[in-house]
């Protein structure tokens, strides 16, 4: 009989890490995830916040102190660059004082079916969970999460 010492793993011990792994791993990845979406969303929130505080400077510099109607050859000023997300600036009913930003997942990013943000120029943020396409900027507090 060989009286040496074994070394190394068994295969049984083996095999039970890598269970051990995979349910780690089977939980871990949806929340890491869901961290990455929620990370992606708080920064276009920032970016939606300069782009309003860009539009009021524009505002205030015109004479007549309404936003110009020319506001989207000014794009490049108001508008934030994003890999994620495209932006676009809608005029109210009421007039040129009121008008609200989307940021609209791209359809092949990261954040497509994560839902779109909106943003008016009275403070009132919207995230539309779920809705990729904005067909109005009314939060209901079901599907639609004020921010």
């Amino acid at each position: 009989m060989d009286n040496r010492l074994r070394s190394g793993f068994s295969l049984l011990e083996l095999l039970c890490v890598l269970a051990i792994m995979g349910i780690l791993a089977t939980l871990s990845i949806p929340a890491y995830q869901d961290h990455l979406h929620r990370g992606y969303r708080e920064q276009t929130k920032a970016l939606l916040l300069n782009a309003v505080s860009a539009l009021s400077k524009l505002t205030l510099q015109t004479p007549t102190g309404v936003l110009p109607a020319e506001i989207e050859s000014t794009r490049d000023l108001w508008s934030p660059d994003s890999e994620l997300y495209d932006f676009s600036l809608t005029r109210m009913e009421d007039g040129a004082f009121q008008y609200w930003l989307a940021a609209i997942p791209k359809s092949e990013g990261r954040q497509m079916g994560n839902g779109a943000l909106t943003l008016t120029n009275t403070g009132l943020g919207c995230w539309h969970q779920n809705q990729d396409e904005i067909t109005n900027i009314d939060c209901d507090g079901v599907n639609d999460h004020p921010w």
